[in-house]
Formats: C-alpha cells, structure tokens, sequence
C-alpha cells in the first residue's frame, strides 16, 4: 500500500556493469474502519534480482532487471466496522504472496531519469475465524508503475531530486460458496496511485575510499478508483437480501524515507531504508516499512 521510495530503490541502484542483489524488507501496517473494517498485521519479505547495462550511449544509460520475491504477512480483525452488520468477530488472516517482476530505467547526461517497473504477484490467502471456522482464497494482481525525476547535482556533494510517479494495480479474488450456500463475490479491483515527492542526498568519500550516500524523500500520494464495497454475501434464495461489506478508502498519504547507501568497494554495496506513511484523509491507515540489502556487481 505504501508507495514509497524505499521500496523502489531496492532495484534503482545504478552502476556501469552487471549486479546481483538481495533484500529483507519488514512491515507494519494499521488500517481504521472509518470506512471498512479495522485491521493490523506485519508483513516480512525476500527479494533477489539481477539487472544489466543494456546500452550506454554519450547522452543516456538504458538499464534493465528481473527479480522474484516472497512475501508472508499475518493479519489480525478486531470485528470492528463502519457498518450495521451482525456477527462480525475476530480473524487471523495469513497472505503468502510469490511475485515475479521486471524493471527498466532510462537515465540522461543532464540528470532526468524514467524508471519503469512491471510486477505479478499471486497471494494466497487464509482466514481463521474465532469459532473455528477456516477458509481459503486466491488472487492475483498486476501492478505497473513510471516514475519520472530530475536530478540536479548541487555544490558539495548535495543533489535534490523532485520526483512524479504514477503507478496502476489490477487486483482479483477468487469467489466461493461458503458450506451454508451464500456466495461470496469479491469486488474487483483497479486502483490508480499517484505520488509527487522531493528526495535530498549528500555523497560522502571516506578516506579509505568508500563511498556513502544517505537521503531522505517527503513525499504526498493519493489512492483512485477504490470501489465502495470489498466483499458482497449473496445468500440463496430469489428472495434473500445482499449484504455488502464496505471497502476503505485510502485517499491522501504523506510518505518519509531516509536511507543509506555504501560503496564499499567497486564490487559489493549495501543499502538501507526506513519508510512511514501516515494517511490524511478517508480511511485512518499507518505503516512502517524497514529494507535492507546487498549488492555484487561485475
């Protein structure tokens, strides 16, 4: 959900040659119901990608990637909601998510860069209820984001980078039919995001020869195209009424990234971030996000 720089710089590392690279990330997230159902949970993940100098040219760079990645997170529901709805309890929701993506990015002499970025995610989902009742649902979703900049190279060693990144995200769940004959019809979703952000970072060179580089990104993004309700119970029978779970409303987030980057030498570098967003209207929504990584490049 956060659509932060941390995340993203696990793959926009530059260099003049091939790399390999692996990251942890961790997060936390906590979600209102105003409106929805009230949530939090921490999710953990492994990524691991290579990427190439594609082309090198007098006026720009071509790069390009691919990477796979596991995400586990656990979930917990209060049973609070923004609705009416009787026999809302407590769940424990398990998201094993596998993903496969491809990154490219387009950098000129004169410091504009575009970074494309395509990846396939299939979640699987499992839900425990307080009475013991269990049950199983897959998705999958398409997430295709751009993200334009400019960097401009200040005196010692500062460089300020205004940055606009747009980004599309199909999602599908898969319908079932409980043991009781209702249906239930999970909303599709397509949710647009658009984030504007300044990130500000400084080069140092230490005296025995690393390079280190620590930034910070402010950032504003805003969530579109959220439909009203998530989940929707049709119960059997010509007769029977619908019921419809709400969908939170993600709207405006303020985002903060600070992070490191360290050359040790030409071949391994290591980074790290730390990542907030803190929700400023509709739905009340936090999250923490903390990566780090290493990178070998030949």
């Amino acid at each position: 959900m956060l659509c932060s720089e941390g995340q993203a710089s696990i793959w926009q590392l530059e260099s003049e040659c091939q790399g390999f690279w692996m990251a942890v990330t961790g997060s936390e997230l906590k979600m209102g119901a105003d409106p929805g159902f009230a949530f939090s949970g921490d999710t953990l993940g492994l990524y691991a990608g290579l990427d190439t100098l594609l082309q090198d040219r007098e006026t720009r760079h071509l790069r390009g990637g691919v990477f796979v990645a596991f995400q586990r997170g656990n979930y917990w529901a209060s049973g609070a909601n923004s609705t009416d709805l009787q026999g809302i309890g407590e769940a424990h929701v398990r998201v094993d998510t596998p993903m496969v993506g491809m990154y490219g990015s387009v950098s000129w002499k004169r410091g504009t860069y575009l970074d494309l970025t395509l990846v396939g995610q299939r979640p699987e989902a499992s839900i425990a209820v307080a009475d013991g009742f269990k049950e199983k649902i897959d998705g999958n979703s398409l997430t295709a984001s751009a993200q334009l900049g400019h960097r401009f190279h200040l005196d010692n060693g500062w460089t300020v980078e205004p940055q606009f990144n747009l980004s599309a995200s199909a999602m599908q769940w898969q319908d079932k039919l409980d043991a009781g004959g209702k249906r239930l019809v999970m909303d599709d979703d397509l949710l647009g995001t658009a984030r504007l952000a300044v990130r500000v970072d400084k080069l140092f060179e230490t005296a025995a020869g690393a390079r280190v580089r620590p930034w910070a990104t402010l950032g504003v993004q805003d969530t579109l195209g959220e439909k009203d309700d998530a989940l929707v119970v049709l119960p059997p029978g010509a007769n029977a009424q619908r019921q419809a779970f709400p969908n939170h409303e993600l709207g405006l987030m303020a985002t903060l990234d600070v992070g490191v980057e360290a050359e040790l030498n030409p071949s391994v570098s290591l980074f790290g971030v730390l990542s907030y967003g803190q929700s400023l209207d509709g739905s009340e929504a936090e999250q923490r996000q903390a990566n780090l990584g290493l990178r070998v490049r030949w």
